[in-house]
């Protein structure tokens, strides 16, 4: 205890001794205008979007192009890829389906495992959310 009296009382006298350093008058405009001239010189980024919207209407027009196409044109039409597509609307869906048994264990595992894999979605979610939010 003694040696901490000591200790403060020689920090202090020191201190004393040398005062204190006072910055100059325009310190804070010199510190500001640094920071400014540095943000200035910061190339921004300018995000842009993978596919533009002329992109999308493009992509746009031509599923509704095929769409229409395969809907409003005669289905007994012999082209090629298409005489393909005819035969998938013709399935009998309402022909016997094989009798697929799937077993308990399979079904809770599965559900299970699509509750963790969603808590977890929401944990990253959550620590990227307070990791960059905006203070």
């Amino acid at each position: 205890m003694e040696e901490n009296k000591e200790l403060d009382d020689f920090i202090r006298k020191s201190v004393k001794e040398l005062g204190f350093e006072q910055p100059p008058s325009n310190f804070t405009d010199a510190v500001l205008s640094k920071i400014n001239a540095s943000a200035q010189q910061l190339p921004t980024t300018v995000y842009q979007p993978v596919l533009s919207k002329k992109a999308w209407a493009v992509i746009l027009i031509m599923v509704a192009f095929v769409f229409s196409y395969l809907i409003f044109l005669d289905p007994e039409l012999e082209v090629g890829w298409l005489s393909r597509l005819n035969t998938l609307t013709a399935f009998d869906w309402s022909g016997n389906l094989p009798d697929i048994r799937i077993s308990n264990t399979f079904v809770y595992g599965t559900l299970i495992g699509a509750f963790f894999v969603v808590v977890q979605v929401f944990m990253i979610k959550h620590f990227f959310d307070r990791r960059y939010e905006l203070s």
